[in-house]
Protein backbone atom coordinates (compact mmCIF):
# COMPACT_ATOMS: atom_id res chain seq x y z
CA UNK A 1 0.00 0.00 0.00
CA UNK A 2 1.88 3.08 -1.22
CA UNK A 3 1.25 6.80 -1.23
CA UNK A 4 2.26 7.55 -4.82
CA UNK A 5 0.23 10.71 -5.24
CA UNK A 6 1.84 13.52 -7.22
CA UNK A 7 2.86 16.15 -4.70
CA UNK A 8 1.14 19.54 -5.07
CA UNK A 9 3.19 22.57 -6.00
CA UNK A 10 2.81 24.78 -2.92
CA UNK A 11 4.94 24.12 0.15
CA UNK A 12 1.90 24.22 2.43
CA UNK A 13 0.12 21.61 0.36
CA UNK A 14 3.22 19.42 0.05
CA UNK A 15 3.72 19.37 3.83
CA UNK A 16 0.03 18.67 4.40
CA UNK A 17 0.17 15.84 1.87
CA UNK A 18 3.21 14.29 3.52
CA UNK A 19 1.75 14.59 7.02
CA UNK A 20 -1.42 12.93 5.75
CA UNK A 21 0.60 10.10 4.21
CA UNK A 22 2.39 9.63 7.56
CA UNK A 23 -0.97 9.44 9.38
CA UNK A 24 -2.66 6.07 8.69
CA UNK A 25 -6.42 6.42 9.13
CA UNK A 26 -8.73 3.96 10.87
CA UNK A 27 -9.19 1.85 7.75
CA UNK A 28 -5.43 1.51 7.22
CA UNK A 29 -4.85 0.70 10.90
CA UNK A 30 -7.51 -1.99 10.82
CA UNK A 31 -5.97 -3.44 7.66
CA UNK A 32 -2.53 -3.58 9.32
CA UNK A 33 -3.95 -5.22 12.48
CA UNK A 34 -5.67 -7.92 10.45
CA UNK A 35 -2.60 -8.43 8.26
CA UNK A 36 -0.43 -8.99 11.36
CA UNK A 37 -2.98 -11.46 12.74
CA UNK A 38 -3.03 -13.38 9.46
CA UNK A 39 0.76 -13.39 9.31
CA UNK A 40 0.98 -14.81 12.86
CA UNK A 41 -1.27 -17.70 11.86
CA UNK A 42 0.70 -18.21 8.64
CA UNK A 43 3.95 -18.26 10.60
CA UNK A 44 2.65 -20.76 13.15
CA UNK A 45 1.35 -23.06 10.42
CA UNK A 46 4.63 -22.76 8.52
CA UNK A 47 6.57 -23.76 11.64
CA UNK A 48 4.26 -26.72 12.11
CA UNK A 49 4.91 -27.82 8.52
CA UNK A 50 8.70 -27.43 8.68
CA UNK A 51 9.95 -26.78 12.25
CA UNK A 52 13.15 -24.80 12.56
CA UNK A 53 13.15 -23.66 8.94
CA UNK A 54 11.99 -20.18 7.96
CA UNK A 55 10.76 -19.69 4.42
CA UNK A 56 10.04 -16.07 3.55
CA UNK A 57 7.50 -17.09 0.92
CA UNK A 58 5.38 -18.65 3.69
CA UNK A 59 5.52 -15.73 6.12
CA UNK A 60 7.44 -12.47 6.46
CA UNK A 61 7.68 -13.07 10.23
CA UNK A 62 10.36 -15.55 11.25
CA UNK A 63 8.37 -16.78 14.29
CA UNK A 64 11.47 -18.36 15.84
CA UNK A 65 11.44 -20.86 18.70
CA UNK A 66 13.14 -19.37 21.79
CA UNK A 67 12.99 -22.68 23.69
CA UNK A 68 11.87 -20.71 26.75
CA UNK A 69 9.12 -22.82 28.29
CA UNK A 70 8.07 -20.57 31.18
CA UNK A 71 8.33 -17.00 32.44
CA UNK A 72 9.09 -15.97 36.05
CA UNK A 73 6.47 -15.46 38.72
CA UNK A 74 8.49 -12.89 40.67
CA UNK A 75 9.23 -15.26 43.56
CA UNK A 76 12.58 -16.61 42.28
CA UNK A 77 15.67 -16.11 44.48
CA UNK A 78 19.28 -16.62 43.34
CA UNK A 79 22.51 -14.96 42.15
CA UNK A 80 23.18 -15.10 38.43
CA UNK A 81 25.31 -13.42 35.78
CA UNK A 82 24.40 -12.23 32.30
CA UNK A 83 26.21 -11.03 29.19
CA UNK A 84 24.10 -8.69 27.07
CA UNK A 85 25.40 -8.24 23.52
CA UNK A 86 23.28 -6.27 21.09
CA UNK A 87 25.57 -3.53 19.81
CA UNK A 88 28.98 -1.99 20.30
CA UNK A 89 28.44 -1.67 24.05
CA UNK A 90 28.57 -5.08 25.73
CA UNK A 91 27.03 -5.19 29.19
CA UNK A 92 28.02 -7.55 31.99
CA UNK A 93 25.49 -7.99 34.79
CA UNK A 94 25.53 -9.57 38.23
CA UNK A 95 21.98 -9.96 39.48
CA UNK A 96 20.59 -10.90 42.88
CA UNK A 97 16.94 -11.96 42.65
CA UNK A 98 15.34 -11.53 46.08
CA UNK A 99 11.77 -12.61 45.35
CA UNK A 100 8.61 -10.46 45.33
CA UNK A 101 9.77 -8.96 42.06
CA UNK A 102 12.81 -7.35 43.72
CA UNK A 103 16.25 -7.46 42.11
CA UNK A 104 19.63 -5.91 42.80
CA UNK A 105 22.07 -5.59 39.94
CA UNK A 106 25.61 -4.55 39.23
CA UNK A 107 26.47 -3.57 35.66
CA UNK A 108 29.71 -3.09 33.77
CA UNK A 109 29.76 -1.70 30.23
CA UNK A 110 32.54 -2.14 27.67
CA UNK A 111 32.77 -0.70 24.17
CA UNK A 112 33.89 -3.70 22.14
CA UNK A 113 34.92 -1.49 19.23
CA UNK A 114 37.66 0.00 21.39
CA UNK A 115 40.44 -2.55 21.92
CA UNK A 116 44.20 -2.15 22.35
CA UNK A 117 45.16 -4.23 19.31
CA UNK A 118 45.72 -1.83 16.38
CA UNK A 119 45.44 -4.70 13.90
CA UNK A 120 41.69 -4.48 14.36
CA UNK A 121 40.50 -0.90 13.69
CA UNK A 122 36.90 -1.94 14.33
CA UNK A 123 37.77 -3.81 17.51
CA UNK A 124 35.79 -7.01 18.09
CA UNK A 125 33.53 -6.13 15.16
CA UNK A 126 36.43 -6.37 12.70
CA UNK A 127 36.29 -8.87 9.82
CA UNK A 128 39.68 -10.29 10.80
CA UNK A 129 38.76 -11.12 14.39
CA UNK A 130 38.24 -14.87 14.67
CA UNK A 131 35.33 -16.45 16.52
CA UNK A 132 37.75 -17.82 19.13
CA UNK A 133 39.25 -14.39 19.78
CA UNK A 134 35.77 -12.83 19.90
CA UNK A 135 34.42 -15.19 22.55
CA UNK A 136 37.69 -15.32 24.50
CA UNK A 137 37.34 -11.55 24.88
CA UNK A 138 33.96 -11.99 26.60
CA UNK A 139 35.08 -14.94 28.71
CA UNK A 140 38.07 -12.99 30.04
CA UNK A 141 35.89 -9.93 30.67
CA UNK A 142 33.41 -12.07 32.63
CA UNK A 143 36.25 -13.50 34.72
CA UNK A 144 37.46 -9.98 35.54
CA UNK A 145 33.90 -8.92 36.41
CA UNK A 146 33.50 -11.87 38.79
CA UNK A 147 36.78 -10.94 40.44
CA UNK A 148 35.70 -7.29 40.81
CA UNK A 149 32.38 -8.44 42.31
CA UNK A 150 34.13 -10.56 44.96
CA UNK A 151 32.68 -13.86 43.81
CA UNK A 152 36.12 -15.41 43.33
CA UNK A 153 37.42 -14.47 46.81
CA UNK A 154 36.26 -17.69 48.46
CA UNK A 155 35.86 -19.75 45.33
CA UNK A 156 36.78 -23.41 45.82
CA UNK A 157 37.75 -24.91 42.48
CA UNK A 158 37.85 -28.44 43.92
CA UNK A 159 34.13 -28.28 44.76
CA UNK A 160 33.41 -27.56 41.10
CA UNK A 161 30.77 -24.98 42.00
CA UNK A 162 29.93 -22.62 39.18
CA UNK A 163 27.79 -19.57 38.67
CA UNK A 164 24.93 -19.47 36.19
CA UNK A 165 25.45 -17.37 33.05
CA UNK A 166 22.72 -16.23 30.68
CA UNK A 167 23.64 -14.80 27.30
CA UNK A 168 21.38 -12.18 25.71
CA UNK A 169 22.38 -12.21 22.05
CA UNK A 170 20.45 -9.68 19.98
CA UNK A 171 20.92 -11.05 16.49
CA UNK A 172 18.77 -13.32 14.34
CA UNK A 173 19.43 -16.91 15.38
CA UNK A 174 17.93 -20.29 14.77
CA UNK A 175 17.45 -21.64 18.29
CA UNK A 176 18.23 -25.34 18.71
CA UNK A 177 17.84 -25.56 22.48
CA UNK A 178 17.84 -23.19 25.44
CA UNK A 179 21.65 -22.97 25.28
CA UNK A 180 22.33 -23.54 21.58
CA UNK A 181 21.56 -21.29 18.61
CA UNK A 182 23.05 -20.76 15.18
CA UNK A 183 23.71 -17.16 14.14
CA UNK A 184 21.88 -16.70 10.84
CA UNK A 185 23.63 -13.48 9.87
CA UNK A 186 25.31 -10.46 11.44
CA UNK A 187 23.56 -7.07 11.49
CA UNK A 188 24.18 -3.68 13.18
CA UNK A 189 27.64 -3.23 11.67
CA UNK A 190 29.12 -6.50 12.96
CA UNK A 191 31.48 -8.29 10.56
CA UNK A 192 33.39 -10.46 13.05
CA UNK A 193 35.11 -13.44 11.47
CA UNK A 194 33.99 -12.77 7.90
CA UNK A 195 37.55 -12.65 6.53
CA UNK A 196 38.79 -15.61 8.57
CA UNK A 197 38.53 -19.38 8.52
CA UNK A 198 37.02 -19.19 12.02
CA UNK A 199 33.74 -17.27 11.40
CA UNK A 200 30.78 -16.68 13.70
CA UNK A 201 27.97 -16.64 11.15
CA UNK A 202 26.17 -19.98 10.61
CA UNK A 203 27.71 -21.37 13.83
CA UNK A 204 26.40 -22.21 17.29
CA UNK A 205 27.11 -19.13 19.41
CA UNK A 206 26.08 -20.97 22.58
CA UNK A 207 28.70 -23.65 21.99
CA UNK A 208 31.30 -21.01 21.10
CA UNK A 209 30.60 -19.16 24.35
CA UNK A 210 30.69 -22.34 26.46
CA UNK A 211 33.99 -23.40 24.88
CA UNK A 212 35.51 -19.98 25.60
CA UNK A 213 34.45 -20.16 29.26
CA UNK A 214 36.11 -23.56 29.59
CA UNK A 215 39.20 -22.48 27.64
CA UNK A 216 39.70 -19.48 29.94
CA UNK A 217 38.89 -21.36 33.19
CA UNK A 218 35.89 -19.17 34.00
CA UNK A 219 33.75 -20.85 36.69
CA UNK A 220 30.47 -20.31 34.87
CA UNK A 221 27.90 -22.54 33.20
CA UNK A 222 25.87 -21.21 30.27
CA UNK A 223 22.24 -21.94 31.19
CA UNK A 224 20.33 -19.75 28.74
CA UNK A 225 20.90 -18.10 25.38
CA UNK A 226 18.12 -15.67 24.56
CA UNK A 227 17.17 -12.86 22.23
CA UNK A 228 17.05 -9.42 23.88
CA UNK A 229 13.30 -9.18 23.29
CA UNK A 230 12.72 -12.47 25.12
CA UNK A 231 14.85 -11.10 27.95
CA UNK A 232 12.64 -8.01 28.08
CA UNK A 233 9.51 -10.16 28.39
CA UNK A 234 11.09 -12.19 31.20
CA UNK A 235 12.19 -9.03 33.03
CA UNK A 236 8.75 -7.47 32.74
CA UNK A 237 7.04 -10.64 33.93
CA UNK A 238 9.25 -10.75 37.04
CA UNK A 239 8.94 -7.08 37.99
CA UNK A 240 5.42 -6.10 36.93
CA UNK A 241 3.02 -4.89 39.66
CA UNK A 242 0.78 -7.66 41.00
CA UNK A 243 -2.40 -5.69 40.29
CA UNK A 244 -2.13 -5.74 36.48
CA UNK A 245 -2.67 -8.66 34.06
CA UNK A 246 -0.09 -11.27 33.12
CA UNK A 247 2.86 -10.06 31.07
CA UNK A 248 2.78 -12.08 27.83
CA UNK A 249 4.34 -9.71 25.26
CA UNK A 250 7.84 -8.25 25.06
CA UNK A 251 8.96 -5.34 22.86
CA UNK A 252 12.28 -3.73 22.01
CA UNK A 253 11.88 -0.38 20.28
CA UNK A 254 15.07 1.63 19.96
CA UNK A 255 17.76 1.44 17.28
CA UNK A 256 16.04 -1.76 16.15
CA UNK A 257 12.59 -3.23 16.67
CA UNK A 258 11.25 -6.64 17.63
CA UNK A 259 8.41 -8.35 19.50
CA UNK A 260 8.08 -11.72 21.21
CA UNK A 261 5.04 -13.23 22.92
CA UNK A 262 3.95 -16.19 25.05
CA UNK A 263 2.04 -18.70 22.91
CA UNK A 264 0.11 -21.14 25.11
CA UNK A 265 -0.58 -23.39 22.11
CA UNK A 266 3.03 -23.45 20.92
CA UNK A 267 3.38 -27.24 21.11
CA UNK A 268 0.49 -27.59 18.66
CA UNK A 269 2.74 -25.90 16.11
CA UNK A 270 5.84 -28.02 16.88
CA UNK A 271 7.60 -25.48 19.11
CA UNK A 272 9.79 -26.70 21.97
CA UNK A 273 9.31 -23.53 24.00
CA UNK A 274 6.33 -21.25 24.51
CA UNK A 275 7.91 -17.83 23.94
CA UNK A 276 8.06 -17.04 20.22
CA UNK A 277 10.57 -14.55 18.83
CA UNK A 278 8.61 -12.99 15.98
CA UNK A 279 11.42 -10.90 14.42
CA UNK A 280 8.60 -8.39 13.95
CA UNK A 281 10.76 -5.87 12.12
CA UNK A 282 10.63 -8.06 9.00
CA UNK A 283 6.82 -7.73 8.69
CA UNK A 284 5.98 -6.36 5.23
CA UNK A 285 2.25 -6.78 4.57
CA UNK A 286 -0.27 -3.92 4.05
CA UNK A 287 2.13 -1.24 5.30
CA UNK A 288 1.34 2.39 4.38
CA UNK A 289 4.56 3.25 2.55
CA UNK A 290 5.37 6.82 1.56
CA UNK A 291 7.84 8.13 -0.99
CA UNK A 292 10.28 8.78 1.87
CA UNK A 293 10.01 5.14 3.05
CA UNK A 294 10.67 3.83 -0.45
CA UNK A 295 13.80 5.98 -0.68
CA UNK A 296 15.02 4.96 2.79
CA UNK A 297 14.61 1.29 1.89
CA UNK A 298 16.25 1.67 -1.54
CA UNK A 299 19.37 3.33 -0.14
CA UNK A 300 19.68 1.04 2.88
CA UNK A 301 22.19 -1.80 3.29
CA UNK A 302 19.39 -4.38 2.94
CA UNK A 303 16.80 -3.17 0.41
CA UNK A 304 13.52 -5.05 0.62
CA UNK A 305 14.22 -6.39 4.12
CA UNK A 306 13.07 -5.28 7.58
CA UNK A 307 10.34 -3.10 6.09
CA UNK A 308 8.40 -2.41 9.31
CA UNK A 309 11.59 -1.83 11.33
CA UNK A 310 12.71 0.81 8.84
CA UNK A 311 9.40 2.65 9.26
CA UNK A 312 9.30 2.78 13.04
CA UNK A 313 12.68 2.17 14.72
CA UNK A 314 14.85 4.94 16.08
CA UNK A 315 17.69 4.22 13.67
CA UNK A 316 15.89 5.71 10.66
CA UNK A 317 13.33 8.21 11.99
CA UNK A 318 15.79 11.03 11.35
CA UNK A 319 16.43 9.94 7.78
CA UNK A 320 12.70 9.61 7.06
CA UNK A 321 12.20 13.19 8.24
CA UNK A 322 15.23 14.37 6.25
CA UNK A 323 13.89 12.86 3.04
CA UNK A 324 10.42 14.27 3.74
CA UNK A 325 11.97 17.74 4.15
CA UNK A 326 13.70 17.37 0.76
CA UNK A 327 10.40 16.32 -0.85
CA UNK A 328 8.55 19.24 0.76
CA UNK A 329 11.07 22.06 0.41
CA UNK A 330 12.79 20.93 -2.80
CA UNK A 331 15.58 23.34 -3.76
CA UNK A 332 14.61 25.80 -1.04
CA UNK A 333 16.30 23.61 1.58
CA UNK A 334 20.02 24.08 2.38
CA UNK A 335 22.28 21.73 0.44
CA UNK A 336 23.40 19.99 3.66
CA UNK A 337 19.92 18.43 3.96
CA UNK A 338 20.97 16.10 1.12
CA UNK A 339 23.73 14.61 3.31
CA UNK A 340 22.80 11.32 5.01
CA UNK A 341 22.81 10.79 8.78
CA UNK A 342 22.58 14.50 9.58
CA UNK A 343 19.45 14.36 11.75
CA UNK A 344 19.18 11.90 14.65
CA UNK A 345 16.01 10.40 16.07
CA UNK A 346 16.73 12.22 19.32
CA UNK A 347 16.74 15.52 17.43
CA UNK A 348 13.47 14.54 15.73
CA UNK A 349 11.91 14.07 19.17
CA UNK A 350 13.34 17.36 20.46
CA UNK A 351 11.83 19.22 17.51
CA UNK A 352 8.47 17.46 17.87
CA UNK A 353 8.31 18.34 21.60
CA UNK A 354 9.46 21.96 21.13
CA UNK A 355 6.99 24.32 22.83
CA UNK A 356 9.23 27.39 22.91
CA UNK A 357 7.49 30.55 21.71
CA UNK A 358 9.49 31.02 18.52
CA UNK A 359 10.58 27.37 18.22
CA UNK A 360 14.08 28.41 19.26
CA UNK A 361 15.01 24.84 20.22
CA UNK A 362 14.08 23.60 16.75
CA UNK A 363 15.91 26.49 15.10
CA UNK A 364 19.09 25.65 17.03
CA UNK A 365 18.87 21.96 16.11
CA UNK A 366 18.25 22.68 12.42
CA UNK A 367 21.04 25.25 12.31
CA UNK A 368 23.44 22.66 13.76
CA UNK A 369 22.23 19.75 11.60
CA UNK A 370 21.66 21.44 8.27
CA UNK A 371 22.83 25.05 8.65
CA UNK A 372 19.17 26.02 8.33
CA UNK A 373 18.99 29.84 8.43
CA UNK A 374 17.97 30.97 11.91
CA UNK A 375 16.29 34.00 10.40
CA UNK A 376 14.08 31.73 8.31
CA UNK A 377 10.39 32.51 8.65
CA UNK A 378 8.87 30.58 11.55
CA UNK A 379 6.40 28.82 9.25
CA UNK A 380 9.24 26.82 7.65
CA UNK A 381 10.40 25.59 11.08
CA UNK A 382 6.79 24.82 11.98
CA UNK A 383 6.43 22.71 8.83
CA UNK A 384 9.48 20.63 9.81
CA UNK A 385 8.08 20.27 13.32
CA UNK A 386 4.83 18.95 11.84
CA UNK A 387 6.74 16.40 9.79
CA UNK A 388 8.65 15.25 12.90
CA UNK A 389 5.40 14.87 14.83
CA UNK A 390 3.80 12.91 12.00
CA UNK A 391 6.74 10.49 11.60
CA UNK A 392 6.84 9.81 15.36
CA UNK A 393 3.07 9.36 15.55
CA UNK A 394 3.14 6.88 12.68
CA UNK A 395 5.85 4.86 14.42
CA UNK A 396 3.75 4.69 17.59
CA UNK A 397 0.60 3.83 15.62
CA UNK A 398 2.21 0.95 13.72
CA UNK A 399 3.68 -0.39 16.97
CA UNK A 400 0.22 -0.19 18.57
CA UNK A 401 -1.30 -2.03 15.60
CA UNK A 402 1.25 -4.82 16.07
CA UNK A 403 0.55 -5.15 19.81
CA UNK A 404 -3.20 -5.02 19.29
CA UNK A 405 -3.01 -7.77 16.67
CA UNK A 406 -1.04 -10.05 18.99
CA UNK A 407 -3.51 -9.47 21.82
CA UNK A 408 -6.39 -10.27 19.44
CA UNK A 409 -4.63 -13.44 18.34
CA UNK A 410 -4.24 -14.48 21.98
CA UNK A 411 -7.92 -13.65 22.61
CA UNK A 412 -7.04 -11.73 25.78
CA UNK A 413 -8.14 -8.19 24.95
CA UNK A 414 -11.19 -8.38 27.21
CA UNK A 415 -9.25 -10.08 30.03
CA UNK A 416 -6.25 -7.78 29.66
CA UNK A 417 -2.55 -8.29 29.06
CA UNK A 418 0.68 -6.56 30.04
CA UNK A 419 3.42 -5.77 27.56
CA UNK A 420 7.04 -5.36 28.71
CA UNK A 421 8.84 -2.62 26.77
CA UNK A 422 12.48 -1.61 26.52
CA UNK A 423 14.64 0.40 24.14
CA UNK A 424 15.61 4.03 23.72
CA UNK A 425 12.27 5.22 22.33
CA UNK A 426 10.48 3.94 25.44
CA UNK A 427 13.22 4.44 28.04
CA UNK A 428 14.19 7.98 26.99
CA UNK A 429 11.04 9.34 25.38
CA UNK A 430 7.91 9.45 27.61
CA UNK A 431 6.41 11.44 24.74
CA UNK A 432 6.59 8.28 22.59
CA UNK A 433 4.98 6.05 25.20
CA UNK A 434 2.02 8.44 25.41
CA UNK A 435 1.68 8.25 21.63
CA UNK A 436 1.60 4.43 21.78
CA UNK A 437 -1.00 4.45 24.56
CA UNK A 438 -3.13 6.94 22.65
CA UNK A 439 -2.96 4.78 19.52
CA UNK A 440 -3.95 1.69 21.54
CA UNK A 441 -6.93 3.58 22.96
CA UNK A 442 -8.00 4.60 19.44
CA UNK A 443 -7.77 1.00 18.24
CA UNK A 444 -9.80 -0.22 21.21
CA UNK A 445 -12.50 2.34 20.38
CA UNK A 446 -12.38 1.28 16.73
CA UNK A 447 -13.01 -2.33 17.72
CA UNK A 448 -15.57 -1.38 20.37
CA UNK A 449 -13.74 -2.67 23.46
CA UNK A 450 -12.06 -1.22 26.52
CA UNK A 451 -8.31 -0.65 26.30
CA UNK A 452 -6.73 -3.46 28.30
CA UNK A 453 -3.11 -3.53 27.08
CA UNK A 454 -0.89 -2.34 29.93
CA UNK A 455 2.59 -1.09 29.02
CA UNK A 456 5.28 -2.04 31.55
CA UNK A 457 8.72 -0.45 31.29
CA UNK A 458 11.32 -3.20 31.65
CA UNK A 459 14.35 -1.03 32.39
CA UNK A 460 17.53 -2.80 31.33
CA UNK A 461 15.19 -5.53 30.16
CA UNK A 462 17.41 -7.57 27.89
CA UNK A 463 20.30 -8.22 30.29
CA UNK A 464 18.23 -8.34 33.46
CA UNK A 465 15.69 -10.62 31.80
CA UNK A 466 18.41 -12.98 30.61
CA UNK A 467 19.81 -13.20 34.13
CA UNK A 468 16.33 -13.80 35.55
CA UNK A 469 15.82 -16.60 33.07
CA UNK A 470 18.98 -18.13 34.52
CA UNK A 471 17.36 -17.83 37.93
CA UNK A 472 14.27 -19.58 36.65
CA UNK A 473 16.34 -22.31 35.05
CA UNK A 474 18.17 -22.91 38.33
CA UNK A 475 15.05 -23.69 40.39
Amino acid sequence: MSSNRILPESLVERVASLCSAFSPDATVQQTVVEAVENEIIAGLNAHSAHPGEWREEDCSLMMLDSWVKAIPSGSEKTITYALDLGGTNARFLRLVAKGNGVVEEKIKIQNIREVDDKKYPDGMLDRRVTASKFFDYFAQSLHNFMKESGDLDDFNEEEKEVFKLSFSFSFACQQKSLTHADLLFWTKGFFTGMDTEDPVEKRDVGALMAEALKRNSVPMELVALVNDTVGTLVSGAYQKPSNIPACLIGVIIGTGFNICYYEENAQKYEYSGKVINMEMGSFNKALPYTIADIEVDWFSNNPGSQKLEKMISGMLLGDIVRRAVIIAFKNCAPSSVWKENTLSSEQVFDIAKDTSEMLEISQTILKSAWNWPKKEESSSILFIKQLCEAVISRSATLLACSLFAIARHLKILEKGVSCAMDGALIAKQPFYRKKVESALNSLAALYGISQTIHLVTADDGSGKGAALLGALNSL
